[in-house]
């Protein structure tokens, strides 16, 4: 055994033999020596040592195993006691407890399952952290499942998500004000509140199993929103009573069904009984839209204030809420005391209902001074209680004194007060009488009827004097551009007499002349004889023009391109510094338009037109070889090489023998060019060739050049 040595090694200590007392002492010492505390028996499992002790107790009560430790009795020995209490437990593990009596407890980490904390008597309970898996709180009785009762300054109770501490908890501070999303719970007395904060707004849902048929919500731009999933109706109610609907079309209805209306949103108020009605109020005046029972409707005051109509803070109708009097555009004016209508306006009419004489004539028992406006006539009429008539129409007028100005129609007549004057299709007359159109002065019927106008005629013409008889119509007029004008309408021919004689007749037709009787033949002139004798026709000798022909052309060549539609031809050729009418002769190099000298019609700087002999629709490449500013008797410029050039004769000149005279410049235009004919080249009656060269022989197109021909 661990701890003791034999002492006794002669084997003293036996039978038969005699046993001294050291012997004795030594053997005494070495046994207890092995019960030592430090050194001696340890009962450990190891060898010399014992076995392990596994039961003590009086009646071995206690077992111990390699991984428990058991009373031998269930549900009998009790650890510690009242009087006699162990002092801390340390348990790395789990603890089945069929019962807990703690004066505190301190729960750091792990779970409580199936706990009751009180019994029937509340207990307190000091939490740093409570987590749950799943339902937390489970009761069955008639009081609360859970009570949280508050005796301090802080908050009654706090849930927040893993982020601790949360800045959007779900808080029911000491009072039962509730906060969603909130730290701070304002505890407003004598109010119950319910705070929702999210930087993307609130939003609470009401659900029919699981599925969304309503909600309350606020967006992240502060509007708040209540309203209901698909084609429910959202419905206010008091008393037990729907008071307001609001159905999925967004049509009102309140104490009343809704009335529908197709393409328009409607508000339906009041009920079978009462009515309905809006009441708009403030300390001394009550505005109020309301109906009654017989179907009728009012707009009005419940007292004497006024009932005003207007946009942006203006008013625009004003009725009197004593007289009934209306007024419009007078601001925050009643209307004049004497006027049931008043209208003020510095811009704007009144304009009176329009239409022609059949939708007139189909008015049903029109009242005696109705007023309308006559399309069909033009005119502003009333009903006289039998007849519609033009306003102002007067049958009988004895006698009419006007104090200041006078206008009849517009501008018809106007009699000027201040200045004394009249006019006569003016508002502004300038002379004692101003007439602005024909006048028709005097009459006579015999033998037909003769008149004397003055003013504006037909045709775009303004006559001075215009006289009808039955034997014609004769002017004196202004054309309007400048021309003054003497004569007749018509067939008749027009006659100059002095003395009783003819002196000049003018035929209607043709507008021969004829004077002192003679019409002369074709290309006579008349010719002046004098202050004493009539003028008389005579022959001209005419001299014989000393130039046959001219040209101004450019005869550098500038290339393009075109597009045709039918025979018109587009030509589009940057800057091409030409105007309508001049002469191009064209090369189209590709395509189908005919090459030739064609007169330029529709021209913009880097376009033009002209008109081919044939029809086409293809485009291609162009050639300018010449154009001709300006001629005479010259059909075209043909261009042969470079500097060389033939003017083609309009007409045929009676021979060669003429002379001409050419100049030319370079390109730059800022050096002469020598121009002549060509070296060796005929004059013919019909062309003339000439070159272009700066005097050394070269030859050089030129964009300027001019030729005159003379016999």
């Amino acid at each position: 055994m661990a701890g003791y040595v034999r002492n006794d090694t002669a084997n003293n200590i036996s039978n038969g033999s005699v046993i001294d007392a050291d012997d004795l002492d030594g053997e005494f010492n070495a046994i207890e020596g092995a019960f030592n505390a430090g050194t001696g028996h340890t009962h450990d499992g190891t060898a010399g040592s014992g076995g392990p002790i596994l039961r003590i107790g009086p009646t071995q009560d206690v077992i111990a195993g390699a991984t428990t430790l058991l009373p031998k009795t269930n549900n009998v020995m009790d650890l510690g006691s009242p009087t006699f209490k162990f002092k801390d437990l340390y348990i790395d593990g789990v603890a089945n407890l069929d019962a807990v009596v703690a004066t505190t407890a301190d729960i750091n980490a792990g779970t409580i399952d199936a706990t009751v904390i009180g019994a029937t008597t509340p207990a307190a309970a000091t939490v740093t952290a409570l987590t749950a898996t799943s339902g937390v709180v489970s009761a069955n009785s008639t009081g609360a499942a859970l009570r949280v009762t508050q005796v301090g300054t802080g908050d009654a109770l706090l849930v927040e998500d893993s982020t601790n501490p949360d800045a959007s908890p779900f808080v029911i501070n000491a009072v039962g004000d509730v906060g969603i999303g909130t730290t701070t719970v304002p505890n407003t007395p004598n109010y119950a509140n319910l705070i929702m904060n999210s930087a993307n707004g609130g939003n609470i849902e009401f659900r029919v199993s699981g599925t969304l048929v309503g909600e309350l919500y606020s967006s992240s731009g502060g509007t708040l929103r209540m309203g209901t999933q698909g084609a429910n109706s959202l419905y206010l109610r008091t008393n037990d009573v729907d008071r307001l609907e609001i159905d999925s079309l967004g049509n009102v209805g309140m104490g009343t069904t809704i009335s529908t209306v197709a393409g328009y949103t409607t508000l339906s108020i009041g009920n079978a009984t009462d009515g309905g009605n809006i009441r708009l109020r403030n300390n001394t005046t009550t505005v109020a839209l309301f109906s009654n029972t017989s179907t009728s409707a009012f707009l009005g005051t419940a007292t004497t204030a006024q009932m005003r109509f207007g946009v942006s803070g203006n008013t625009h109708i004003n009725i009197d809420g004593t007289t009934g009097s209306v007024a419009f555009g007078k601001s925050n004016t009643s209307a004049d005391a004497a006027s049931l209508v008043d209208m003020v306006s510095t811009t704007k009419g009144l304009l009176i209902p329009r239409m022609n004489d059949t939708q007139r004539n189909a008015i049903a028992a029109a009242p005696t001074g109705l007023l309308i406006y006559n399309t069909t006539s033009n005119r502003l009429e009333h009903f006289n209680g039998s007849i519609w008539d033009a306003v102002g129409n007067f049958t009988t007028l004895s006698s009419l004194t006007v104090t200041n100005n006078l206008t009849v129609d517009t501008n018809t007549l106007f009699v000027d007060s201040t200045n004394n004057r009249v006019g006569i299709g003016t508002l502004t007359p300038a002379t004692p009488l101003d007439v602005v159109g024909s006048v028709r002065a005097g009459s006579e019927t015999v033998a037909g009827n003769y008149s004397l106008s003055i003013g504006t005629g037909a045709a775009n013409r303004t006559s001075f004097a215009r006289y009808s008889g039955n034997d014609g119509i004769g002017e004196i007029r202004h054309q309007g551009t400048g021309t003054f004008q003497i004569g007749l309408e018509g067939a008749s021919n027009f006659i100059i007499n002095t003395n009783g004689v003819e002196r000049l007749r003018i035929e209607p037709v043709g507008g021969a002349w004829r004077v002192n009787g003679n019409y002369g033949t074709s290309g006579q002139v008349l010719t002046s004889n004098g202050s004493t004798s009539a003028p008389t026709w005579v022959t001209p000798t005419v001299p014989e023009q000393p130039i046959k022909v001219w040209v101004n052309f450019h005869g550098v060549p500038t290339s393009g391109t075109y597009s045709r539609t039918g025979t018109l031809v587009t030509v589009t050729m940057t800057a091409h510094g030409m105007s309508t009418g001049m002469i191009a002769n064209l090369d189209f190099t590709t395509g189908t338009a005919t090459d030739g000298s064609y007169a330029v019609t529709v021209v913009d700087a880097n376009t033009f037109t002209v008109t081919d002999t044939v029809s086409g629709a293809t485009s291609g490449n162009v050639t300018r070889n010449t154009y001709i500013r300006k001629s005479f008797n010259v059909s075209s410029v043909t261009r042969g090489a470079t500097g060389d050039y033939t003017i083609n004769f309009a007409s045929a000149l009676a021979d060669a023998n003429y002379t001409f005279t050419a100049s030319a410049v370079r390109p730059s235009f800022s050096i002469a060019q020598v121009a002549g004919a060509v070296d060796g080249g005929t004059y013919t009656t019909t062309a003339l060739r000439v070159t272009s060269h700066p005097g050394n022989g070269t030859l050089v197109d030129s964009p300027l050049f001019t030729v005159i021909v003379v016999n």
